[in-house]
């Protein structure tokens, strides 16, 4: 009897935590816009902007998307609710990796442009098959709470891609 009252305070300690990572932590969206609620990227001089200040990232824990999403989860009580700010950012982390694309193709000759949109034809395929297969897994659970955490994977997915393609666009455009 101690045994099994002790797996099932694990268990919910484990389901606990897991529930805190993802709402400390963000997620993603199949969902794609070219415009997003909670940021803007301002054309001109490349910067990401959040309530119409310039922000530069100091590390990916401070990107403007991830601000935006702490204070969209701010005063949000329910499961649907908190997945409309990750989507909200997911879509953020779209419209970010459409900037870096187009800084390559502004910056690269055609032959290195294309590698650069066959690698992104190549992570898209596997962004699709990862959002289904994290969609199957998590399709198989009850409770709300499961939504939030598959929706905080695929953002994560999402805005991991976006990074990438930003630390690869600062490493070409660099001078030593």
């Amino acid at each position: 009897m101690k045994k099994n009252i002790l797996i099932i305070l694990l268990i919910l300690v484990v389901i606990g935590q897991s529930f805190w990572i993802f709402a400390n932590k963000k997620s993603n969206n199949p969902r794609i816009s070219e415009k997003s609620d909670l940021v803007s990227v301002d054309k001109e001089s490349n910067n990401t902007k959040i309530n119409n200040q310039e922000e530069k990232p100091q590390n990916p824990n401070n990107h403007p998307i991830d601000k935006a999403l702490d204070k969209c989860m701010e005063d949000k009580y329910n499961t649907n609710d908190m997945n409309e700010c990750v989507y909200q950012a997911m879509d953020s982390w779209f419209v970010e990796i459409g900037k870096y694309l187009d800084l390559f193709k502004d910056n690269l000759n055609d032959s290195d442009y294309q590698s650069v949109l066959s690698a992104q034809e190549n992570w898209k395929k596997y962004q699709e098959s990862e959002f289904e297969a994290i969609g199957a897994i998590f399709d198989k659970k009850q409770g709300s709470m499961y939504r939030n955490i598959e929706v905080g994977d695929k953002n994560e997915l999402v805005k991991q891609r976006a990074l990438e393609l930003k630390n690869l666009y600062e490493l070409l455009v660099d001078e030593f």
